[in-house]
């Protein structure tokens, strides 16, 4: 049996590196954010979904803007396959996201 902690961060194979604890801890946040509808100003901008299920983003050169939480957040749940953006249990979505993140978050930036 695993503790917590270590099932945050060991997947199967091996550990996540910080790039990777980034993506699913934001990916985690954005899926609270979108089910609680809180904090307001928050959830306003990641519940604006398109025809396909994404969430519509500024289109921006701003590097401020790119770095920040909301730019980061929707572009990993854009990248999420539908079946998981579309859960709504937190352990059921926090169990599924875990593989795809280590599969498709690269290990160290680049």
């Amino acid at each position: 049996r695993t503790t917590g902690r270590s099932c945050l961060t060991s997947l199967g194979a091996g550990w996540l590196t910080v790039q990777q604890l980034i993506g699913y801890h934001t990916l985690i946040t954005v899926f609270r954010i979108r089910l609680n509808k809180e904090p307001e100003d928050l959830a306003i901008i990641l519940s604006q979904d398109n025809i396909t299920g994404h969430i519509i983003m500024k289109n921006t050169q701003l590097r401020l803007y790119r770095e920040s939480f909301v730019f980061r957040g929707a572009m990993l749940w854009n990248r999420l396959p539908l079946s998981r953006r579309k859960e709504t249990k937190l352990v059921v979505f926090k169990n599924n996201i875990k593989q795809w993140v280590e599969n498709n978050i690269p290990r160290f930036p680049n």
